[in-house]
């Protein structure tokens, strides 16, 4: 089977590397056979989402106090504890970084995607990582992770904090599963200022793709707040160079 496009150039490469991110045609990475595999499971995966609500996580992150830092803060709350931080953040007026929902599927489940179909995404995740890092070996995990942004849900202008804070990390990778038709001005876009100044915002919509790297760089990025009841499904995964064996 042969690609849908040609191939990317050195220059593609070479971008990533001196302005720290990438926005990318996911169709240089798959073929006609795995599209149409890909436009079977994203209706699967959006249908995961509300038939699984329980087992969905809200990443719901928000300014700490020195003395709640000290005391271990957990990022990562079940849905039906929401509600909860919802009155805690607004009763205390605290600063919110960020909402959303994050998830994993796990190999047990009564329906829905197999692990195959969500394999695919991380065979393709695998071909964008081995183009752009040629020279590395990362560890790629045998399947992805899910990112649901729903209304309200964005992410404030930040840095991940690069080698510093993540010593081993390599880039980001984030695959959009969300329809262009279904957009309806929904926000939701990544925005990422490049090291040349350069700002680039980013629809999420299925056939793109984005990387940020962090072997050499630490660019800032947001999420736009999403609306219009927009449901902004990625596939997303951080990757880290493999430590030599012994």
């Amino acid at each position: 089977m042969s690609t849908i496009l040609g191939p990317l150039s050195n220059q593609d490469r070479t971008t990533l590397l001196k302005e720290g991110a990438y926005v990318g045609n996911l169709y240089n990475f798959i073929t006609e056979d795995e599209l149409e595999k890909l436009n079977k499971l994203i209706p699967l995966l959006h249908k995961y989402t509300v038939d699984n609500r329980d087992t969905i996580n809200c990443r719901y992150d928000y300014e700490l106090t020195k003395e709640e830092k000290t005391k271990g803060f957990v990022p990562s709350i079940p849905m039906s504890k929401v509600a909860e931080r919802d009155k805690f953040v607004k009763e205390n007026n605290r600063y919110v970084q960020q909402i959303f929902y994050e998830f994993g599927i796990g190999a047990e489940r009564p329906e829905g995607p197999t692990n195959e179909e969500i394999g695919l995404l991380s065979e393709i995740k695998k071909r964008i990582t081995d183009f752009f890092y040629p020279e590395i070996t990362l560890k790629h995990p045998p399947m992805p992770m899910f990112m649901l942004y729903e209304d309200g849900h964005f992410i404030n202008r930040h840095r991940d904090g690069g080698q510093v804070s993540n010593p081993g990390r390599a880039c980001v990778v984030i695959i959009y599963l969300s329809y262009e038709q279904d957009y309806n001005d929904g926000g939701g876009e990544l925005v990422v200022t490049t090291n040349s100044g350069k700002v680039i915002e980013t629809k999420p919509v299925f056939g793109k793709f984005s990387v940020l790297d962090f072997t050499a760089n630490d660019v800032e990025h947001s999420v736009n707040l999403i609306k219009n009841n927009f449901k902004r499904l990625s596939s997303i995964y951080f990757f880290y160079e493999d430590a030599p064996s012994a």
